[in-house]
């Protein structure tokens, strides 16, 4: 690991500035060691990922987007006040004392679903309904990352037994970014080592072209989300006014890297390109809309959409005047008749009760263990 890239970090577009190495953590919550929620087959992904095997998931702890509405917050990271400045962020960045996790951190229960009926409402996004969001955001962390730390050494090797002893089809990286630096040499010396399955870099969709530019060569598959058109509700839901322009230029950047989407004819599983991910929020069917025309009108079907209604309100949304409900079949079907009408053809649909907190994982190091031990 490049400790220098560490010691002012600077990985994502949040440019902390912390230094990892001395223990400090920035927005992301993690140290410089890598932190794993989990490491094991995944069945929930597009079926051109899943397929029968499963996807090779690796989940990495903390996360340097950080989404109110999070529905993995067990292990992105702590809530700081919404609305704070850049340097109220840097202030509030102090060493964690506790430097190492030793061990597997006890996964969190499961919080229940709100009972809000997924009913069709109006839910513009007018000042009035911003001033009652929740002032909750998750980000700087001042506790330890629940989840096992692990060396390169050691991620390459859980790469290499996610393929050979688990028969996943893929390495999906899940949220990776903050760890972009130690990611790609573990996966420099799992390729080294055989590994020869896609290796799959499943993100939010925020992250600086310079950094993607670690793992040119490294990844075969990029499956970002497009969150947000609009800065303003980049900045309500994510505090990230700039995620709209961010991630345009991390798209193209993925784009060049992959290319087109090429899909094996005969196991019909993704082996390179761009899937890009769109999950419709309550009350955000003219934003998606937006979303869904832009990705099109670049691309065409040179990239895939994945168009989602698994939002599932977690506890912390329970009081949110918009996000506080499912989304409605209608809205969903507003979404997919426009994006079927303006010529997608390339895309995926989710249909039935996607949207429960059954298809979250449990974040309980499954497949962590099993790596480091028999390394």
């Amino acid at each position: 690991m490049d400790e220098q890239l560490m010691k002012n970090c600077r990985i994502c577009p949040r440019e902390c500035g912390v230094d990892r190495t001395a223990g400090n953590r920035g927005r992301c919550g993690a140290p410089a060691q890598v932190i794993l929620a989990r490491a094991a087959l995944h069945f929930w992904e597009e079926p051109c990922i899943s397929g029968s095997a499963g996807s090779g998931a690796v989940f990495f702890s903390g996360c340097s987007l950080g989404c109110i509405y999070c529905q993995n917050v067990e292990i992105s990271g702590l809530t700081i006040p919404k609305g704070a400045t850049k340097q109220e962020l840097t202030e509030s960045l102090e060493p964690v004392k506790e430097q190492t996790a030793t061990g597997l951190e006890a996964a969190t229960e499961q919080h229940p679903v709100g009972t809000e009926a997924a009913t069709e409402q109006k839910c513009a996004d007018s000042p009035e309904a911003v001033k009652k969001q929740m002032s909750i955001l998750p980000g700087i962390s001042a506790r330890k990352l629940p989840g096992i730390e692990v060396s390169i050494e050691e991620l390459a090797q859980i790469f290499l037994r996610l393929q050979n002893e688990e028969g996943a089809n893929n390495i999906n990286l899940v949220t990776a970014a903050h760890y972009l630096p130690q990611t790609a040499k573990a996966l420099a010396i799992a390729k080294s080592k055989g590994l020869s399955i896609p290796v799959i870099y499943n993100s939010g969709g925020y992250e600086k072209v310079s950094s993607l530019r670690m793992l040119d060569g490294l990844v075969d598959v990029y499956l970002p989300d497009f969150k947000y058109m609009s800065s303003r509700t980049a900045g309500d839901y994510s505090n990230a006014q700039d995620y709209p322009e961010i991630a345009k230029a991390a798209i193209a950047e993925m784009v060049r890297q992959a290319g087109s989407v090429s899909i094996d004819p005969v196991t019909a599983l993704i082996r390179k390109g761009v899937i890009v991910r769109h999950l419709l929020l309550p009350g955000h069917v003219q934003e998606a809309k937006e979303i869904i025309f832009y990705l099109h009108d670049k691309y065409g079907d040179s990239i895939g959409l994945s168009i989602m209604n698994q939002y599932t309100p977690m506890q912390q949304m329970k009081s949110h005047p918009l996000l506080n409900r499912r989304t409605t079949r209608r809205e969903y079907e507003r979404l997919i008749d426009y994006a079927i009408g303006i010529g997608v053809t390339y895309g995926y649909i989710q249909e039935g009760g996607t949207a429960k907190e059954s298809f979250i994982p449990s974040w309980n190091g499954e497949g962590v263990r099993q790596a480091i031990h028999n390394s």
